[in-house]
């Protein structure tokens, strides 16, 4: 078959529109509402899992989808690692997290599927889905036709299985033919594995065939037109990148007018309390540039004694967090960030953005404040999450400084 060029791997900062297209697309599927009983459960998890489904399908296969993010669909190739730690790891103890009691009905389900699986190498479909207001336009066999194409020319199968009899006749139309069918438990719902045998081939090339490489993500083929500017024209034409160069030398002159002005305490004299609604945005201000924040921040917890003082260090440090995060989200639109993340090392590429531990714990390392702010922007980590996560972490960071400019303070004085 031809390339079709509005066929593309997905992109790191679309993965929770596409897990929420998926959440939807599985919304009555039996085995999904197997796992998933009830509305109110589906609802708060399925975009969560799948968004750790696409994740991890980033990381060893291909997960594609249309310019117009229409459908997604994640394939596993037969050389597929079964196991990456910590990834695995870390992406388990998320998923224990979101699915709390159903944990072990998704275990039964994963171990019910993977004894039904073959014994030989195949691409394995794990899962596709189109968006509603466009099923039956063929977006799903578009998602599909690549991959098979390559399956055709590397002489392996396809693999896949399905709990919804009128999908069945909807693989079986594109060469899949029923392998098994089995129960995951006496009274769960009924699955069928399915597999496609390769078509042979004559003279086929991966060329002429035009399959999509897993590190492909501007489509199945680009043009020398359609190539991306250099990194630094994009740089340089990126408003996020300027709003950020622009708030880092006004905290440069913003600690200059503080030194000038007596800081924070001499500004009390003059003001009163409400100075403290200043040194939460002065705090703010600086932690979003190599201006030492600590230059406010212990001032701030002297002036207004320990536990008023951490207060408006959590307050202003988490405000820092909201800010970061929003630019790293803007600009995310106008660099391709993931080609920057791709130059770090594989270990730390590997840890998922989305875990909650990432989040907390990495802030605790230097300059890992600034780090979780901004690949968590980048990568659209739902604003709750980075809410909840960055107010945790941000708790011990503040009472700790808080109590040794209280201690300093009172030894000094």
């Amino acid at each position: 078959m031809d390339n079709d060029k509005n066929v593309r791997q997905v992109r790191g900062t679309e993965v929770h529109v596409l897990a929420r297209l998926l959440a939807q697309a599985f919304e009555q599927q039996p085995v999904h509402q197997w796992v998933l009983p009830t509305e109110a459960e589906r609802r708060r998890v399925s975009h969560r899992v799948f968004g750790i489904a696409i994740r991890r399908t980033l990381d060893d296969g291909l997960a594609l989808t249309t310019q117009s993010l229409e459908g997604v669909a994640l394939w596993l190739p037969p050389y597929a690692p079964r196991t990456r730690f910590p990834r695995d790891l870390l992406f388990g103890l998320e998923a224990l997290y979101l699915l709390r009691t159903r944990f072990l009905r998704s275990l039964r389900a994963n171990r019910a599927m993977a004894r039904a699986s073959p014994r030989q190498p195949y691409w394995y479909l794990l899962a596709i889905g189109t968006d509603p207001r466009v099923q039956g336009r063929g977006i799903a066999s578009r998602l599909m036709a690549s991959v098979l194409s390559r399956c055709d020319a590397e002489g392996t199968p396809a693999y896949l299985e399905t709990a919804s009899k009128s999908n069945v006749a909807f693989y079986e139309a594109r060469d899949f033919a029923i392998s098994s069918e089995f129960s995951i438990t006496a009274e769960g719902p009924c699955v069928w594995s399915m597999c496609r045998q390769p078509h042979p081939q004559v003279g086929a090339s991966n060329a002429a065939i035009g399959h999509v490489a897993p590190n492909q993500t501007d489509g199945a083929s680009v043009d020398a037109d359609s190539e991306p500017p250099p990194f630094s024209q994009r740089a340089l034409r990126s408003r996020g990148l300027w709003s950020i160069a622009v708030v880092m030398v006004g905290a440069v002159l913003l600690a200059r007018w503080l030194q000038s002005t007596g800081g924070i305490a001499g500004m009390r004299a003059h003001y009163g309390n409400s100075v403290a609604f200043v040194a939460v945005l002065m705090q703010a201000l600086l932690s979003l540039s190599p201006v030492p924040s600590q230059i406010v921040a212990i001032p701030t917890a002297v002036v207004f004694g320990f536990w008023l003082g951490a207060t408006l260090l959590w307050t202003g440090w988490l405000l820092a967090a909201f800010v970061q995060y929003a630019l790293a989200r803007y600009t995310a639109k106008e660099l391709d960030f993931e080609q920057i993340l791709k130059r770090l090392p594989r270990r730390i590429r590997e840890l998922p953005a989305h875990h909650p531990a990432f989040l907390i714990l990495t802030r605790w390392f230097p300059a890992g404040y600034h780090v979780v702010n901004t690949v968590a922007g980048a990568y659209e980590v739902p604003l709750f999450r980075h809410a909840w996560c960055a107010a945790v972490s941000i708790v011990p960071r503040a009472v700790f400084l808080s109590a040794v400019a209280n201690g300093l303070a009172s030894a000094w004085w």
